[in-house]
């Protein structure tokens, strides 16, 4: 299929059941698929046809493998069409199959790798890690691979540079600037690592400090750059990036065994990346950038081809994880965390992001038992903290309570005191109905982080619901939504206090602007609907009752809001579940 016959075909609109392809996969095309079997066989054109269009509908099922498959086949059937090889090669790496992507590259010739960067990116992959140098940069130098992969493609190539011995051509690539400070600090990393791995420790480290003030903060790079600051003698100022990090960008467990080994008795080893590993950074430290920009799985692609070169680098896994998980692939979200070892330093995230993923799957007795098992195996703070999370998010409190509580003691061993230790105690055992214990903890949380718009909205909303200090609690609540007022659950902690005070109609302001703010949040809709009533606003005030119910709320909310809708809210016992509604946590605590 020619590229001008794929937009004649787009235009023209053809009808899918007359031209889809005959696989297992047509069954999800309801009603389709039996008139497909009774159809006599097609010509090469319509079955050309059929595929693309299977694969568009894969992907628009969000089904990157059934994609990968028929853009594949439809390729086949015209080797010629760059088009369908880049359709192809960005769906199977998008499905997580770097080994497809690579077989579907090494089928093309020059001409169609011009018209599908992502394949000849991958064809360089696979080049670089059998030691191809010479093969993978003169791919990486061919074609227009686009602004972004150009970004990828100069770091590869400056790798393989190295590892031919051409260090001037290195750093010719890799001085320009991409005209982000992220992307420049990624560049300038790039070549610190490359003069650490041949051993030129000193023009390494001003490369580091170049890096680091750009405000790039790659736990990677951070990791080689404080390591090899120890190793040179300056122990203090390892410590110090260490912990710059931590206050930059809070705790993270490569940063964070750098920091035992910097303080050991060994000290810490310098890091010497192979040209591989560092073609691998040189593709994960633009995707994490892409990643932390946007909430699809696109950079997901580009994680696949980093494990390629690299597959011990659980980061990058991690990262994939969360790539998927956003795209709402939450199986393969789960399948891609199993080859973490338990001896790696990512081993607790990942098995934290496995329970997470099937709590979202509300598989909730797997979610605690993955967490458990995790926790037997390997026990620590971490895991520890991961499951008392999950206790709590399932409502166990009891259980969450009771771990927290672990963990504020063996802090307080170590002389250590974590504001989310005591903030999440504090948040459980409010529920628990033990709020002279909570409130201290609330409190303690708020002293040890004073602007963390978490703490400052559960208590004051906790204050507002006990119509304790009120207008320290507004206060509170209105400096929560100041910091965050892109949180609708933060909002509507808001909109609440101001219903609960009689003061209805900004308690409406705020709960409507809450609403837009996450539209599928059964609670903030059950509050907006209470509100509504009380400004005379009845039909709107059943509506967004009604909409609670097409949304996943609790079962005692449903029952709450079916009274409602039968009864309105002036009902005693209606007015006795609606003042029962406790602060909302956001998940991401």
């Amino acid at each position: 299929m020619k590229k001008t016959h794929l937009s004649a075909v787009l235009a023209a609109g053809l009808a899918l059941g007359a031209c889809a392809s005959q696989d297992d996969y047509v069954s999800k095309l309801d009603g389709v698929d039996a008139f497909l079997l009774m159809t006599p066989a097609k010509p090469p054109a319509a079955q050309q046809y059929g595929d693309f269009l299977s694969a568009r509908f894969a992907g628009l099922t969000n089904d990157p493998s059934a994609a990968a498959l028929f853009y594949g086949r439809a390729f086949e059937r015209d080797p010629g069409d760059g088009v369908l090889l880049e359709r192809a090669t960005f769906s199977a790496l998008l499905a997580g199959d770097a080994e497809k992507a690579i077989e579907l590259a090494k089928s093309a010739g020059p001409e169609e790798l011009d018209a599908a960067p992502i394949a000849r990116l991958s064809l360089a992959v696979d080049e670089f890690r059998n030691g191809d140098y010479a093969a993978a940069r003169a791919q990486l130098d061919a074609g227009d691979l686009g602004p972004f992969n150009r970004i990828i493609a100069r770091g590869v190539a400056a790798w393989a540079d190295m590892a031919l011995g051409d260090l001037d051509a290195a750093a010719a690539r890799l001085t320009r600037s991409d005209g982000a400070a992220v992307l420049d600090g990624i560049n300038l990393y790039n070549q610190a690592l490359i003069l650490s791995s041949l051993g030129r420790d000193e023009a390494a480290v001003s490369r580091f400090e170049d890096a680091w003030r750009t405000g790039a903060r790659l736990p990677i790079a951070v990791d080689a750059y404080a390591r090899l600051r120890a190793t040179s003698g300056d122990t203090d100022g390892a410590a110090q990036i260490v912990e710059s990090f931590r206050s930059d960008m809070g705790e993270n467990p490569l940063v964070e065994r750098t920091a035992e080994a910097i303080a050991s008795e060994d000290g810490a080893d310098a890091v010497r990346l192979t040209p591989a590993q560092g073609a691998a950074f040189s593709i994960y430290g633009p995707a994490a950038a892409l990643a932390a920009q946007t909430n699809s799985d696109l950079a997901g692609l580009y994680f696949t081809l980093t494990l390629a070169l690299d597959p011990d680098l659980d980061v990058a896994r991690n990262l994939l994880s969360d790539a998927l998980e956003r795209g709402e692939r939450y199986e393969e979200a789960f399948e891609v965390l199993d080859p973490v070892p338990a001896d790696s330093v990512f081993f607790a995230a990942s098995r934290a992001q496995q329970a997470w993923l099937l709590r979202r799957l509300e598989r909730n007795d797997e979610a605690l038992n993955v967490a458990a098992d995790a926790l037997k195996e390997k026990p620590g703070r971490d895991l520890q903290m991961q499951l008392a999370d999950l206790y709590r998010s399932v409502e166990r409190y009891e259980e969450a309570e009771a771990l927290f509580d672990e963990v504020v003691k063996a802090d307080a061993a170590e002389g250590r005191e974590d504001w989310r230790v005591m903030f999440a105690r504090g948040a459980a055992r409010e529920r628990l109905e033990r709020w002279p214990e909570a409130e201290a903890d609330l409190l303690r949380a708020l002293e040890l982080s004073p602007n963390r718009p978490e703490v400052l909205n559960y208590l004051g909303y906790s204050w507002v619901d006990r119509g304790e200090n009120i207008e320290e609690a507004f206060q509170l609540i209105k400096r929560a939504v100041d910091q965050r007022p892109d949180a609708g659950y933060i909002v509507d902690s808001l909109g609440w206090a101001y219903y609960r005070l009689g003061r209805y109609a900004e308690a409406v302001r705020y709960l409507e602007e809450a609403a837009e703010l996450d539209p599928a949040d059964p609670t903030i809709n059950d509050h907006l609907g209470d509100a509504y009533w009380r400004v005379g606003r009845r039909d709107e005030a059943r509506f967004q009752w009604a909409r609670v119910l097409t949304l996943e709320a609790e079962a005692e909310l449903v029952a709450s809001v079916e009274l409602k809708l039968d009864a309105g809210l002036d009902a005693p016992l209606v007015q006795t579940l609606a003042a029962d509604t406790p602060p909302q946590v956001s998940d991401a605590q």
